[in-house]
């Protein structure tokens, strides 16, 4: 029998990986024309490649697609397997797209586009169904497991909900709830940014100073934008990366009666509510992986 879910943190991230990689080819497209298709292309073909190295079990970092797709189809042979009829050519079409995209600077249309991201939900559909591992990771919940793996109740419990929100269709629910999730993962950053006490010397310019509301206003602003840089390097992103997730999922304000609200730049959609989950389950992933969550607070 294989590990369960959560105990098996590198099948959790190549899975995540490749799903993130498809919702991202599919939020790509969904921005129109111009570059974005073959931007598309080449993020549906890239999953489409891992999985291929799934099969293959690729060691060589220096392989080419067409090696690695040969050894795919070999490996598979060897377990008296193949890809189901047609898969093959709409794989190799997809590749074929992708080169003429990113190599030689071609329009790809975006049906093209669509056909690609369609294989490789295909192929992962494939993958999935010939191992029992990926199937108890699909079945278990991907999101709901990496929740698990945190230890924490209630970064789990907003990433059940997130993932059951998903399979509901419920875009807003989803995307509020990986907020609260990223939120909740922030604020337990280990070793933390935030500071055991502050007591501001309100005597430094005197009680009078009419100087002193603006120097606080000018001192809260200037370590905000040095915490979100903080945050997002230990999240393992870029600050551009980490913006534009917040601009996705929202930033969550909490009242003191208990609730909550969600403020957020774009409108929730299929894509970019699927998008904004993954990605914040892999990035609660990394920080337990590197045991960078406090399962406890101060408080608790």
């Amino acid at each position: 029998m294989s590990e369960s879910p959560e105990r098996d943190p590198d099948h959790l991230v190549r899975w995540l990986g490749i799903m993130s990689l498809i919702t991202s080819a599919e939020q790509l497209l969904e921005r129109g024309g111009s570059v974005w298709p073959a931007l598309s292309i080449v993020s549906a073909d890239a999953a489409i490649e891992a999985m291929l190295g799934m099969i293959a079990v690729s060691t060589d970092d220096k392989e080419q697609f067409q090696q690695l797709y040969d050894r795919a189809r070999q490996a598979l042979r060897e377990r008296g397997l193949d890809l189901p009829p047609g898969l093959d050519v709409r794989i190799q079409t997809a590749h074929r797209f992708r080169n003429t995209g990113l190599h030689l600077g071609s329009e790809v249309p975006a049906s093209i586009a669509r056909n690609a991201i369609k294989t490789a939900r295909a192929l992962r559909a494939f993958v999935r169904d010939q191992s029992e591992e990926l199937a108890l990771i699909d079945d278990a919940g991907l999101v709901p497991a990496i929740g698990r793996m945190s230890g924490v109740r209630a970064i789990e419990d907003a990433l059940v909900k997130a993932d059951e929100a998903l399979r509901a269709s419920q875009w807003e629910e989803a995307l509020d709830q990986a907020a609260i999730a990223l939120g909740g993962a922030s604020g337990r950053l280990d070793p933390t940014i935030e500071p055991g006490s502050f007591s501001p010397n309100m005597t430094v310019y005197g009680d009078r100073d009419r100087r002193l509301p603006d120097l606080k206003k000018w001192v809260d602003e200037r370590l905000g934008h040095h915490e979100e840089w903080m945050v997002a390097m230990a999240m393992g992103l870029h600050p551009v990366e980490y913006r534009d997730l917040l601009r996705t999922i929202g930033r969550v304000t909490w009242y003191m009666d208990g609730h909550y609200e969600v403020r957020r730049a774009i409108e929730p959609s299929a894509a970019s509510a699927e998008a904004g989950v993954h990605a914040v389950a892999d990035v609660i992933l990394r920080l337990s992986q590197l045991g960078a969550i406090r399962l406890k607070e101060r408080w608790e």
